[in-house]
């Protein structure tokens, strides 16, 4: 066999190699950000959350980053105010008002 197809061969087993690791890189990153997340207690698994569960953490992170503001926390949803205040009611995350009386 000829040196350039034996060199030839290498390199397409080492790219297959590669092209392997990278995608055990890509899982292995997805499962450490899924365990940060429940070592936090922020999620479960990224794959376990549903739709309004990404919704309500965006809402949540939002306003935790504007110490509650909903004016900017709708600047950085890029949505409107009344759009926060509906998500908010909708997940339980309004601001508990005291009783009168």
């Amino acid at each position: 066999m000829p040196i350039t197809t034996a060199i030839r061969i290498i390199i397409s087993r080492l790219e297959a190699q590669r092209a392997q690791l990278e995608k055990q890189r890509s899982e292995l990153k997805e499962i450490i950000s899924a365990l940060r997340g429940i070592v936090t207690g922020r999620a479960r698994s990224v794959r376990d959350l549903s739709l309004n569960d990404h919704e309500k953490r965006l809402i949540e992170e939002a306003l935790r980053r504007t110490a509650g503001n909903q004016s900017e926390a709708a600047r950085i949803l890029r949505i409107t105010r009344d759009q926060v205040r509906y998500k908010m009611e909708k997940h339980g995350l309004g601001r508990k008002k005291a009783a009168k009386g």
